[in-house]
């Protein structure tokens, strides 16, 4: 039986309400708050009520000791993946002449728009 096994409960119904609410940061960060207010175990106890790993609340700790100013952003830049134009150059020539030569009748029924160019008589009045 841990120092802690009467807490969990109560902590997890108290995680359970509040983090919808907030974004990954904002949820290390009160993961390491309540760990370092229930002291030594803290960190074991907040993992199990909030079902998520030891390292998670320590790298929240890490945050929170650092301080500072509250980031814009939730995920370091540079993350996500790479849009497939800008790994593939000769995607988009492919794709635009395949567009091309695709017949309306098959756009239409795709329920695809074809962009339509203005005639370059529209700006004269």
């Amino acid at each position: 039986m841990g120092r802690f096994d009467e807490l969990i409960g109560p902590l997890r119904r108290k995680l359970e309400a509040v983090l919808p609410f907030l974004n990954e940061r904002q949820q290390r960060l009160l993961y390491a708050a309540e760990a370092r207010q229930l002291g030594h175990g803290g960190i074991a106890a907040i993992a199990e009520a909030a079902g998520v790993s030891k390292g998670c609340i320590r790298r929240g700790m890490v945050e929170l000791e650092a301080g500072g100013e509250p980031a814009q952003r939730v995920r370091r830049p540079g993350g996500g993946r790479k849009p497939a134009a800008e790994k593939d150059p000769g995607l988009r020539p492919a794709l635009m002449d395949t567009w091309s030569r695709t017949p309306r009748a098959a756009t239409r029924c795709c329920g695809i728009r074809r962009y339509r160019p203005a005639s370059p008589c529209a700006d004269i009045q």
